[in-house]
């Protein structure tokens, strides 16, 4: 398993504590690969990360030699993983012909390296804990609530700064999808994902995602609906995609039982991470600017044997804990 502990030592008891709770809830450990090909990721994505390039293209795999005598020998670009769920998935699923939707728990701690937007008192390289479950349907979503709420007890944080922000990007996506004209919706995604929806400039994303001025102001109040409102935004969207979704995220809900007290229902609450496809979570870090303590959610990926694409989605669902934003929340707790 990859053990590069350079954690500092202010760190170690949350990835202590993450590593425990992980290990008592039967997460076994995965080594992963640290090194990733280039042309998996953009640039730089929000926050100073990579980011995944192509949503649809999960695989990420750009082979060169797939028997063209006319393939270029050059080796692809290679960099340091940026983030650590997908690098887990595709470690779980590499040589796997078992049934895609077998269930299965995966835990791996290690280094992540930023890309860019580096502060002065931050390091480029920083350290995560990444848990999947595989296989799973609604129960494994409410089992990623529990787990999140786990961890964050575990690691002594159970106040309104460990509450659990869900959003789901399957509901939004169908809530864009309601409105009429050409709307580039994963445009509109990311636009939900990188602003403050309450702002001009979210507004300003909307229309340049294909929205007119007045689809932009309703969908900027549409999407703060909290967990009373959901039936209502079914109904005012009239979509029975909408109502789908809905269903869906209150199953999950309802499976998660004393966990959703802790719980915050908020659409704007979309974490950026292109390859989600259903309930999202996340727990903010202690600052604008600093990463997610908590970030996680449904990816039903389209990998299988050695990350290339298949047929079929792999079920799963997947958290990352980042160690230096669990840790600034504690100390802010203490």
């Amino acid at each position: 398993m990859t053990n590069l502990d350079t954690t500092e030592p202010t760190t170690r008891p949350v990835r202590q504590c993450l590593e425990t709770t992980l290990r008592r809830q039967e997460y076994q450990p995965v080594d992963y690969p640290t090194l990733a090909p280039a042309s998996r990721y953009a640039d730089h994505g929000h926050g100073g990360l990579l980011s995944v390039a192509d949503p649809a293209d999960e695989s990420g795999e750009r082979l060169a030699h797939d028997g063209d005598e006319d393939t270029d020998d050059t080796e692809e670009e290679t960099v340091l993983a940026p983030e650590l769920t997908m690098a887990l998935a595709r470690a779980v699923t590499a040589g796997d012909d078992a049934d895609p939707k077998q269930s299965g728990r995966w835990r791996a701690t290690g280094p992540c390296w930023r890309a860019a937007g580096v502060r002065a008192d931050d390091r480029r390289e920083f350290h995560r804990t990444a848990a999947i479950h595989t296989g799973g349907g609604p129960d494994a979503d409410a089992e990623l609530l529990s787990l999140a709420a786990s961890a964050l007890d575990a690691c002594g944080l159970d106040g309104p700064a460990a509450r659990l922000r869900v959003s789901h990007r399957g509901l939004l996506a169908a809530v864009f999808d309601s409105f009429s004209g050409d709307i580039d919706i994963e445009a509109a995604l990311a636009a939900t994902a990188t602003h403050d929806t309450t702002t001009e400039a979210y507004h300003d994303a909307l229309v340049d995602a294909g929205m007119n001025y007045g689809q932009a102001d309703t969908l900027a109040e549409l999407v703060g609906v909290g967990i009373t409102d959901l039936d209502a935004l079914a109904d005012l969207t009239g979509s029975e995609a909408v109502r789908s979704a809905v269903d869906d995220l209150r199953t999950v809900l309802d499976a998660a039982g004393e966990v959703v007290e802790r719980v915050e229902v908020s659409l704007a609450a979309l974490p950026d991470r292109p390859y989600d496809t259903g309930i999202t979570v996340r727990v903010p870090g202690t600052a604008d600017g600093h990463p997610p303590a908590v970030l996680g959610g449904r990816f039903d990926a389209r990998f299988g044997a050695s990350g290339a694409s298949a047929a079929e989605p792999r079920p799963a669902v997947g958290f990352e804990f980042d160690h230096p934003a669990l840790a600034r929340l504690r100390s802010q707790a203490e």
